[in-house]
């Protein structure tokens, strides 16, 4: 942010990653292809940004949760709920102060959503922060336009009709 302020520097913002990215980054980074549920277990994640990426793929090999085998086959070496649950200290502390600069509804949204699980509603949003679906949408929308920790998922149709942002 100082280098921003000073002019001394340029963001260049980079898009999402999609599985076979990932596949690919993986792929380069370990010198062979990667064990084959890493691409599908790290897009799943809520960001797939691609700083995300490389720092969990950097964090698994330190804490030997993805190992090269004698064969020279790479492996996980914990079960995949185990490796959806890490999250490297840093990035963590990069997330908490990103959430520390939102206003409390667009926080009370992201809370709600991460209570929910890796995709949510802007619906459910909206029931557990009482804020109207619309405007939780709105607030969805706007914090998946600037990257800022969610993504769209596209809409979809509850069975009592109702019609959501996820």
């Amino acid at each position: 942010h100082r280098l921003h302020a000073r002019q001394q520097c340029t963001e260049i913002p980079l898009g999402y990653l999609e599985e076979e990215d990932i596949e690919r980054y993986a792929a380069l980074r370990l010198g062979g292809p990667p064990p084959g549920m890493l691409a599908p277990l790290l897009h799943q994640k809520a960001s797939c940004s691609p700083l995300f990426v490389s720092s969990v793929v950097e964090h698994l090999l330190s804490r030997h949760l993805l190992v090269l085998e004698p064969d020279g086959a790479w492996r996980l070496a914990a079960a995949p709920d185990e490796i959806a649950r890490e999250v490297p200290e840093g990035l963590r502390g990069m997330i908490e102060r990103e959430v520390e600069t939102l206003d409390l509804a667009d926080a009370g949204v992201l809370e709600a959503g991460a209570v929910a699980g890796v995709e949510f509603s802007a619906a459910l949003a909206a029931a557990a922060t009482g804020l109207d679906v619309e405007a939780a949408e709105d607030r969805c929308e706007r914090l998946a336009s600037m990257a800022r920790l969610i993504r769209s998922a596209g809409v979809a149709q509850t069975a009592d009709g109702v019609v959501s942002g996820r």
